[in-house]
């Protein structure tokens, strides 16, 4: 009798151990994900700041292209401005030349014919 009491004993220390063994490793599992849930949430936070200022940074990197770009197309405005302007002084310029050459072929046609 004392044996089968020491038994059952034994056997309700067993179960006892088992069941606190079931919850240790539940409340380690518990906290493991926890740990690794907030392990995610703290990337998520870096990668989302990390984007954030690679955002900010390209932005910069292209207003700073956009102005170069509108400057060159300023100065491509100007040349092309000046291009047209040589090009009309020029076509002015052979009128003009054309205008004395035909008033200097009248003045020696009539040169000639004075002394005729």
């Amino acid at each position: 009798m004392r044996r089968e009491k020491i038994e059952k004993e034994q056997h309700r220390l067993k179960v006892l151990r088992t069941e606190q063994e079931r919850e240790d490793r539940t409340r380690r599992e518990v906290e493991e994900k926890r740990k690794a849930e907030e392990e995610r949430q703290a990337l998520e936070l870096t990668i989302e700041m990390f984007k954030e200022k690679l955002t900010i940074y390209l932005n910069g990197r292209l207003g700073d292209e956009q102005a170069e770009l509108d400057e060159s197309m300023d100065i491509r405005k100007k040349l092309e401005s000046g291009t047209n302007e040589v090009r009309s002084l020029r076509s002015a310029l052979q009128k003009i030349k054309k205008d004395l050459e035909r008033k200097n072929q009248y003045a020696e046609d009539m040169i000639d014919r004075a002394s005729e």
